[in-house]
Parts: structure tokens; C-alpha cells; sequence
């Protein structure tokens, strides 16, 4: 993973890839998260409030796996969630999140 852990990074090696394959492609929590991010509902609280059905450690871990891959940034220096703590879907957050959007029209387009 070091290729994502430089900050400056915005490339992705094979096994980096194949990583976040792995990690968030099998998170069900991903999308929805990703979704909110994306419609400006970006701050703990507000996340909290639409996913209040997702534990708080699962939304940290999620937020987490986002972070290392670079598909979520923090907005503030906060380390953790909590109060004041806000993210925003990077350029590769944007792109992967019309990835799963495909990917989730497709499983429902072939499910009865």
C-alpha cells in the first residue's frame, strides 16, 4: 500500500488495486457513504443521521478504508471522527463511486 499511503499519490499499482477491489468493493456500506459524500452530507453527524442503522465503529472503518485508498479525504485536521470531522469524495472517490452505482444498477437489472 505505499503508493497510496504518500498523500501526493493519485496512481493506484496493481496490487493497490486489487486491494481496493478487495476492501470496499465487499463493504455493502461503501456506496451509501460514498452517495452522502457526494450530495454534500459530508460532516460525522450528518452521516451518522442517514446511516443511523450503521454502527459508529463500521462507519469509522468504512471512512478508514476509504482514506487508505484515496477515495475519501479528511476536510479538517481532525485524526478520527467525532465532532468537526468532514470528508469529501476525491477525484478517484468520484469516478469509483459511478463504478458501484454501475455495478449496483446491474445486480438489480439481472434480480427477480
Amino acid at each position: 500500500m505505499e503508493s497510496l499511503n504518500n498523500s501526493q499519490s493519485q496512481t493506484l499499482d496493481d496490487h493497490a488495486f486489487i486491494e481496493l477491489v478487495k476492501d470496499c468493493i465487499g463493504s455493502a456500506h461503501i456506496l451509501p457513504i460514498m452517495t452522502l459524500l457526494h450530495e454534500g452530507e459530508n460532516t460525522q453527524e450528518k452521516i451518522q443521521n442517514s446511516l443511523s442503522h450503521l454502527p459508529e465503529e463500521e462507519l469509522q472503518t468504512s471512512l478508514d478504508k476509504m482514506i487508505k485508498f484515496a477515495i475519501v479525504q479528511r476536510l479538517n485536521n481532525t485524526t478520527q471522527g467525532g465532532p468537526g470531522a468532514a470528508w469529501f469524495l476525491t477525484p478517484v472517490g468520484q469516478e469509483f463511486r459511478l463504478i458501484l452505482q454501475d455495478i449496483e444498477r446491474l445486480k438489480h437489472k439481472y434480480t427477480s
